[in-house]
């Protein structure tokens, strides 16, 4: 709905809220925001979502087939020094094996434990690896800046669907297969492969804005402070 902005130094309050589960197609359901206020007093949206509960996991999909070919030659070095703006802590990706018109595979590693950024978190592991999700995110940029010389910002994914109670602790390999772009905007699928070629979770319809003015934007946003988050 709206980027969350880092303006000065003080670090702003967000408010993660959860509505009323209702039942549906054997499921529970519920509605999930992002919310913050900005400097001017002004209650701001920033995400919206619907949540799927269930007791058991959907089976797994079959793999979709690995299209990408070898075109452009990145190393994660380059890739954060020339095309990223991750500082230590966000750079998860370790190898591109491919990247053409088509889409992007790459290795990601994992993140820490939820205690080593988070004064008191609800759990000890995580359920969905935030470092690997944010790495799909990471391949749409370098996909972007490969493919139109534009660096893209994402800013939508239509379903998000997992199929194992955790992300493995080694990392994953993820497939991103772009299906359609055009001169503003790109809309791809990301497999988050296990190292057996199994399908850890699936994102769909995932959207990503080019703009090649978010070069400039994306050196000048770098930080010298970390962020923490206290549940």
């Amino acid at each position: 709905m709206h980027g969350v902005v880092l303006d000065g130094d003080a670090p702003p309050t967000l408010r993660v809220l959860a509505g009323k589960a209702v039942k549906k197609d054997g499921c529970y359901r519920t509605p999930v925001e992002l919310r913050g206020v900005r400097g001017d007093g002004r209650d701001m949206l920033y995400a919206r979502a619907e949540i799927i509960l269930t007791t058991d996991l959907p089976p797994a999909p079959p793999a979709r087939p690995v299209v990408a070919r070898p075109l452009h030659s990145f190393t994660p070095e380059e890739i954060y020094r020339r095309v990223l703006f991750h500082g230590p802590d966000m750079q998860c990706i370790e190898g591109v094996e491919a990247c053409d018109d088509r889409g992007v595979v790459a290795r990601l590693r994992a993140a820490p434990a939820p205690a080593e950024w988070m004064r008191r978190p609800l759990r000890q592991k995580w359920i969905a690896d935030p470092l690997i999700l944010d790495g799909g995110f990471q391949m749409m940029i370098l996909w972007s800046v490969a493919h139109s010389g534009a660096p893209g910002l994402p800013c939508y994914v239509a379903r998000y669907r997992q199929y194992r109670r955790a992300f493995p602790a080694e990392g994953a390999r993820v497939a991103l297969e772009i299906g359609k772009a055009t001169e503003l905007h790109a809309l791809g699928d990301l497999d988050f492969l296990a190292a057996d070629g199994q399908v850890i979770a699936r994102m769909e319809g995932a959207e990503c804005t080019l703009d090649a003015g978010l070069e400039r934007a994306f050196r000048r946003n770098r930080l010298p402070m970390a962020a923490v988050g206290e549940v």
